[in-house]
């Protein structure tokens, strides 16, 4: 690694547009997407790697105290980089996969930082004690005798995340999601081939390669996500209801009987007029929390309707079963509100219709619900 060769430098600037343009193009959308935000934090680092594997590249060789003390640091920094990156993707990949930034996600981010730190600590004596790495008197960079400590943090890293976005996977029971999980476990391939590569090549910069491949390989998934889910929730939209629905309704099983709920949030208007529209946004999402940490037990369908309305499809052979769900929903909306330190407290009213009982369609199945939930509202007045 860090050769000054117009090779190596060509395919480090080609990595850093590239990456760069990804940023640009989805910093607004991976603001509004809560599980994106750390894959922004991921492409942000990598730059930083990048840039600091530049500069590295350009002093090496250079004569002069100063060129050998930049390219002491930048390497350095470039080396614990790295590892942060291997961090960051884990961090990602957990929130992710638990979509929770509570008290437990703060305690593994402070479990997973640990062997950066080490890490951190091994860089700093490096140099002195020709460690990970070091500067020769001629300014060239050359490995240290414990130069794999770092890489092997890195893999474990990316290992780990690995590990879990499969563990997830096998426990999902929705295609899409179980398809998901193991999108986020195989996009690490690339980093760890091109970290292994990079030991025998060290003159192509093969990590970076790997790196930028994978974070383009998610920045493309994540784009094509948008056109089915909701930008704020995370949640299946509008339009990916009605294709479901169609769906079923296409391939209707007499032997199978399927719900729509349709709920919505009350007093949503008072929960926007007096804390502001941030608020209510942040409202909605925990409400989608809620009902999707719910729902993706049994692989039921969750959607927002619109505005501060949420629909569910799902499979249940009575409507005592459905009623049974209903509880489990309003225990999880409770649940949020004993752990918000919000003055104002969730609550939903829901309303639900039964499939394929009449030749129903879309319009009719949604219709029954709607006006069931406007029963429930008006007889809570």
């Amino acid at each position: 690694m860090l050769h000054m060769n117009p090779m190596y430098l060509f395919g480090e600037f080609i990595c850093l547009i590239i990456i760069s343009i990804l940023i640009y193009h989805s910093k607004k959308q991976f603001k509004i997407l809560a599980d994106e935000k750390y894959f922004l934090e991921v492409m942000l680092t990598t730059i930083l790697m990048i840039l600091s594997d530049i500069f590295c590249s350009y002093v090496e060789g250079m004569q002069g105290q100063l060129f050998r003390a930049i390219n002491i640091l930048c390497t350095g920094l470039c080396l614990f980089l790295i590892g942060m990156i291997g961090l960051m993707w884990l961090v990602y990949v957990d929130f992710k996969l638990y979509h929770r930034q509570d008290e437990a996600f703060l305690k593994r981010i402070n479990i997973y930082a640990v062997p950066l730190i080490l890490l951190g600590i091994i860089l700093l004596f490096s140099q002195k004690y020709k460690l990970v790495y070091y500067i020769d008197e001629n300014n060239i960079y050359q490995r240290g005798a414990f130069y794999y400590v770092q890489i092997i943090i890195a893999t474990i890293y990316v290992l780990y995340a690995s590990f879990i976005a499969i563990k997830e996977g096998v426990k999902q029971k929705r295609r899409r999601k179980r398809i998901d999980r193991f999108s986020l476990a195989t996009s690490a391939f690339a980093p760890l081939i091109g970290g292994v590569l990079q030991i025998f090549y060290d003159d192509l910069p093969l990590t970076t390669v790997g790196i930028t491949i994978a974070l383009l390989f998610i920045c493309l998934n994540v784009q094509s996500k948008q056109v089915s889910l909701d930008t704020l929730t995370g949640i299946n939209n509008r339009r990916q209801l009605n294709i479901y629905i169609e769906s079923l309704i296409s391939n209707r099983k007499s032997d199978k009987n399927f719900y729509m709920l349709i709920m919505d949030v009350n007093k949503f208007k008072e929960i926007n007029d007096t804390y502001g529209h941030l608020e209510g946004d942040n409202a909605l999402i925990k409400v989608a929390e809620a009902l999707t940490s719910v729902c993706d037990k049994k692989g039921d369908f969750v959607a927002r309707y619109g505005g501060d309305e949420f629909t569910i499809i799902c499979k249940r052979d009575s409507d005592r079963e459905v009623e049974e769900l209903i509880k489990e929903i309003m225990s999880a909306i409770d649940l949020t509100n004993a752990l918000s330190e919000k003055e104002y407290k969730l609550s939903l009213s829901i309303g639900y219709a039964q499939f394929f009982k009449d030749g129903d369609d879309q319009n009719s199945i949604m219709s029954i619900a709607d006006k069931k939930l406007y029963e429930m509202k008006h007889s809570a007045k």
